[in-house]
């Protein structure tokens, strides 16, 4: 049997690494019109980061479901979104170069105060 912690951690990692493909997938994209939309959702199919998006999406739902199955929902919630939160700022710094400024990282720095005393 899997760990309930485990579980989570997968659920968070994919669901990071899901918004990373995103917005790497995104890039390239049309803008979104009624009048083309097929030729949008033909390039969603043949956007790779696009369709892994989607895999992992389904993988941190499904991760997600089996969590809250193990946890309270009152530490489970805050603690999954306030991590992915944090992963997804500092991951999109490196890799898309997003500036981050130092009153946002005070901001991530009292995120992860809160996760500590919902921890206890």
């Amino acid at each position: 049997m899997i760990k309930p912690i485990i579980i989570l951690s997968i659920s968070i990692i994919s669901g990071v690494i899901g918004q990373l493909f995103l917005k790497k997938g995104g890039f390239n994209l049309p803008e979104l019109s009624f009048s083309n939309i097929i030729p949008i959702l033909k390039e969603i199919l043949r956007n790779s980061y696009l369709l892994s998006w989607f895999a992992l999406g389904a993988i941190s739902a499904f991760t997600w479901m089996l969590a809250v199955s193990k946890f309270e929902l009152s530490f489970v919630f805050p603690f999954n979104q306030a991590l992915t939160f944090i992963l997804v700022v500092y991951f999109s710094s490196i890799f898309f170069h997003e500036a981050i400024s130092p009153l946002r990282w005070l901001g991530i720095l009292f995120v992860i105060i809160g996760i500590f005393l919902i921890t206890k």
